[in-house]
């Protein structure tokens, strides 16, 4: 487990978006646009799928 900085906290709890980046099988990038918050100190997010 990672612990979120005390100081992140206040850009986690705005209403910023973050970016959850992956690879593919072939090395290309996944770049995902989510909603992130927290929950009792935990770092949630959620995303939407456009299919």
């Amino acid at each position: 487990m990672v612990a979120i900085p005390e100081s992140a906290h206040p850009l986690v709890r705005s209403a910023a978006l973050g970016h959850v980046v992956t690879l593919n099988p072939d090395g290309s990038w996944q770049v995902t646009c989510v909603w992130i918050g927290l929950d009792d100190g935990d770092i949630v997010f959620a995303s939407l799928s456009p299919w």
